[in-house]
């Protein structure tokens, strides 16, 4: 691979030499407290790239050396004025005298190199440590599973990611004191998200994470380094998945919670409605029952003497109101031809009281009222259209 091409890539994507100082001060509380009881401390750094490890431990006065096989980027470390030679890594530590080096690192070295060649690595590293020296390999993290998919083959160079737990083991087959698993560069608000979102689980776990081991030495070089190996780093996808689950379950209970309210707030309404409906029920009873006594009372009013008293009477007033609207002589007219209606009516009575069976079947077949009373009828129908004698 051209090395200004990977130069190129590297700016691109690793980041920029400020940012990657910035996250490479995660390991200072593995590094300060051992150089504190070592003044001639000395780190080598294996696959360099740029120099950042190195600058930022010449900050803090400790004596580094880095190597790598790329050209360029030993060129962009030599313009800071850093230590560093064109050399492979294996080399350089196979070279080493045992228990020589303070602190032997590797940062994202390990993904580019065979399995065999990562083991005969930390042996190495093993032997030229001094004891209470310190091992640290960082790498990109397969448990996320964005990096594991799609973001680790970025990189043309990389083989294969390797699990955190196979590299910790590999460190403590090789006979490190302890070990420490810590994962990098999350999103420091994931924690405490109130909301995660599934992208959140597919790609919030740590992108990178980092073995640090410790060789076996004196007490009190081991202790100091306490408190950093006991404190928790990162954040796994396991625990991502669990928090999402937890939230989810608690929204789904949240939701669950409004429904019953609302069920049961329409249950209420349902009640009142029905409520309603009783006494609208209760009430339309009532007025029927009301209107039933009063058609009762009306009726018996009909019936009572003191309404047959008085209905000549109202018969009296209603006839003085019609003869006001018709006139005298039409009320007059009208009386009359009810009179010879009547007395039509009575002798067709008669005259048939009069006939025996014989008779009446005859009469039945022939006309029943004679010209001159046909025509007196029809006469007084025509007055009937004109005058109502009631």
């Amino acid at each position: 691979m051209n090395n200004s091409f990977y130069r190129g890539f590297e700016d691109l994507h690793r980041g920029s030499r400020h940012e990657i100082i910035r996250r490479l001060q995660v390991y200072l509380p593995f590094v300060i407290p051992v150089a504190q009881t070592n003044p001639s401390a000395e780190c080598l750094d294996l696959g360099c790239g740029r120099g950042e490890w190195l600058q930022l431990m010449a900050e803090y006065g400790i004596n580094a050396k880095g190597v790598d096989i790329d050209e360029a980027m030993l060129n962009a470390a030599k313009s800071q004025g850093l230590n560093v030679t064109l050399k492979d890594a294996l080399d350089a530590l196979k070279n080493q005298a045992d228990n020589s080096i303070t602190f032997v690192t590797a940062f994202h070295l390990v993904e580019h190199l065979l399995f065999s060649q990562v083991q005969e690595l930390v042996q190495q590293a093993h032997r030229v440590l001094v004891p209470g020296g310190v091992l640290i390999l960082e790498t990109p993290n397969p448990d996320n599973l964005v990096v594991a998919s799609c973001n680790f083959y970025l990189d043309p160079s990389h083989i294969k990611p390797i699990p955190s737990l196979l590299l910790s083991f590999t460190v403590n087959y090789a006979g490190f004191a302890r070990t420490k698993l810590i994962g990098l560069q999350e999103s420091s608000s994931l924690r405490f998200k109130a909301n995660l979102q599934l992208e959140d689980v597919l790609a919030g776990a740590s992108p990178d994470y980092a073995v640090l081991s410790q060789k076996v030495g004196i007490r009190d070089d081991t202790t100091r380094l306490d408190a950093p190996f006991e404190r928790s780093y990162g954040v796994s996808t396991s625990e991502l998945a669990q928090l999402y689950s937890h939230q989810q379950t608690q929204a789904l209970s949240e939701v669950r919670l409004e429904i019953n309210s609302v069920r049961l707030q329409l249950q209420n309404e349902i009640m009142t409605l029905q409520n309603q409906v009783i006494s609208m029920q209760a009430q339309l009873h009532t007025a029927q029952t009301m209107v039933q006594q009063h058609e009762f009372q009306i009726q018996h009013i009909y019936t009572s003497a003191v309404w047959r008293l008085f209905k000549p009477i109202q018969w009296c007033l209603g006839q003085y109101r019609r003869i006001q609207q018709e006139g005298l002589r039409a009320r007059i007219q009208a009386f009359l031809y009810k009179a010879r209606i009547i007395e039509a009516k009575s002798q067709s009575e008669s005259e048939l009281s009069g006939c025996d069976t014989g008779d009446l079947h005859q009469r039945d077949s022939k006309p029943t009222s004679t010209p001159g009373t046909t025509a007196t009828v029809a006469r007084n129908s025509t007055h009937a259209t004109h005058a109502n004698p009631d």
